[in-house]
């Protein structure tokens, strides 16, 4: 079964929206009811540059932590998120 999504997260979210974003991201990643998951979406984080997956922020910033969990899909085996 493959998971679709798509999402839009304002560029001035507060930090109690960015914690759900990726507490649901989580929840989806954790269901492993899928074969296959999409989400698609504007996240809005500028300072994440996407082509090489970095980020200039500290590891603490919102930013960082959602490349983090982004990352930790690729990382966990799910190579077909696309975040």
């Amino acid at each position: 079964m493959m998971f679709v999504g798509n999402c839009y997260r304002s560029p001035n979210s507060i930090r109690a929206n960015n914690e759900k974003l990726l507490l649901t991201l989580k929840k989806i990643e954790e269901t492993r009811r899928f074969t296959h998951i999409l989400v698609k979406g504007d996240y809005n984080y500028p300072d994440i540059d996407c082509a090489s997956s970095t980020t200039t922020c500290d590891g603490d910033s919102e930013a960082a932590k959602f490349l983090d969990r982004t990352q930790y899909c690729l990382e966990s085996g799910l190579r077909d998120h696309e975040l």
